[in-house]
């Protein structure tokens, strides 16, 4: 699937010119386009010829030996450890022409972007975010073969643990919130996960009222009445579920019923809306006025893309302007949600699989009672 991934690019490096692709990650900037495109988890350059050769240099050389896919490997040590060295040695070593195009991260900061035209002006040096990253995120927001096998995998290790959260609660078999985020990454990492895609979040009823509660957990007591939140994703190959499930516990205020009940409707809306040909704003627009008409509404869009990233692109938002079409083999994390400073918060996530004639649910989370 690699091969497939860099022929497409290398097809839209020819039509626009572009002699030499670059692609950076490290702890300043981080690109999960590198393990796309490779196989690399991180912290490399990785360079794509338009002639479909591909060359990696990674910080870490035993690590490229063993994951990456490039046709050639050289270590970083070997540019003195500079991105500069790195990118105009590589364009030479490529024969990149005279005043050749040489497309580059858009997230590179102006002054490494002088340090560059200055070490290498013989090329034109390109850094848009048009071009190339415009490019990775429509390849890489529909997902190929080998992608939703890792999915449908990662969706059943994340059911699991949903399972066995909601057992948990059932039995008093987690006292606090640390209990169940630490119980949440043991039992990915013992079905062979990654680790979590994001910070998970446990949130008791005394701090579910916010979106993401901060801290993301504590040692708060998880036997208290109302709504407690879990949110997590299990990362399985560098793609990670995203998943919410609201717990409710013992004696509930009436508002706090509403608010599940709302939250489920909504829900039941948003799937009504999730078909091929649909656009974000459509489905988003479809949740948003259902709690309009009920006088509530919700701080945050309805969801998003996920991948190798928590949070991908197209975002499920009614926004002028960011209207995009679902696709078979996007996957989309659906998450309505509403929360108050009083009653604590209710939401509800899933991850989804636009197929041809709607969808497949990739997951089984949802609103618990205990």
């Amino acid at each position: 699937m690699a091969k497939y991934r860099l022929n497409a690019l290398k097809s839209w490096m020819e039509r626009e010119g572009i002699e030499l692709l670059v692609i950076e990650d490290c702890e300043e900037r981080r690109n999960a386009a590198l393990r796309y495109l490779c196989g690399h988890p991180s912290d490399a350059l990785f360079f794509l010829h338009v002639s479909g050769a591909s060359l990696l240099v990674p910080w870490d050389l035993p690590m490229a030996e063993l994951m990456a896919t490039a046709d050639a490997l050289v270590a970083y040590s070997s540019f003195e450890r500079s991105p500069i060295k790195a990118i105009a040695g590589v364009a030479r070593r490529f024969g990149v022409s005279q005043e050749g195009r040489v497309e580059l991260p858009s997230s590179i900061p102006l002054p490494l972007y002088r340090e560059l035209q200055q070490e290498a002006p013989e090329f034109e040096f390109l850094c848009r975010t048009d071009g190339a990253e415009q490019q990775l995120n429509e390849l890489r927001a529909v997902k190929d073969a080998t992608e939703l096998e890792i999915y449908r995998r990662g969706a059943a290790i994340t059911d699991e643990i949903i399972a066995a959260l909601v057992k948990g609660f059932k039995e008093k078999l987690f006292e606090t919130e640390l209990d169940a985020a630490l119980f949440i990454e043991a039992e990915l990492r013992k079905a062979g996960g990654e680790g979590t895609g994001f910070e998970t979040i446990v949130a008791n009823p005394e701090r579910s009222f916010g979106i993401h509660a901060f801290p993301s957990f504590s040692s708060g007591r998880l036997d208290l009445d109302g709504p407690t939140i879990i949110d997590f994703g299990v990362k399985l190959e560098g793609y990670t579920t995203d998943v919410t499930l609201t717990l409710l516990q013992g004696e509930l205020k009436p508002e706090q019923e509403r608010m599940a009940e709302l939250v489920e409707e909504a829900y039941s809306q948003a799937e009504a809306a999730l078909t091929p040909g649909a656009t974000n704003a459509t489905v988003a627009l479809a949740v948003d006025e259902f709690f309009r008409s009920k006088g509530v509404s919700m701080p945050h869009s309805l969801g998003h893309a996920i991948g190798l990233e928590a949070h991908e692109k197209p975002t499920l938002k009614n926004r002028e302007g960011e209207s995009v079409k679902l696709e078979p083999g996007m996957i989309l994390a659906v998450e309505p949600g509403l929360y108050h400073p009083d009653f604590g918060g209710v939401r509800k996530e899933n991850d989804y699989l636009i197929t041809d004639t709607g969808f497949e649910k990739l997951t089984d989370s949802g609103i618990f009672r205990i």
